[in-house]
């Protein structure tokens, strides 16, 4: 389902996996990696974040942390994977 927010763009109804949370996020060699991101999502500033790693390492479940915690804090989010091509 989507519904139109202006002459030009469309809002997808996209949910985040409710299971991906910071409290749930353990990786303590990237501690200061998480505190970073976790502190920008709740602090209700606009902000971009590139988070990479090797596969399996958590980058997905870290991004929906993020966003959720910005929903909650009540700011806006966007999730964006950056897939290799192919």
């Amino acid at each position: 389902m989507t519904r139109r927010t202006g002459p030009d763009q469309m809002a997808l109804a996209v949910g985040l996996r409710d299971s991906a949370t910071f409290d749930n996020f353990y990786a303590p060699a990237s501690a200061h990696v998480v505190a970073a991101v976790k502190g920008l999502a709740q602090a209700g500033k606009s902000a971009s974040v590139f988070v990479f790693g090797d596969r399996g390492c958590g980058k997905t479940h870290l991004g929906w942390a993020a966003c959720r915690a910005a929903r909650d804090a009540g700011d806006p989010a966007l999730y964006v994977p950056m897939r290799e091509p192919g």
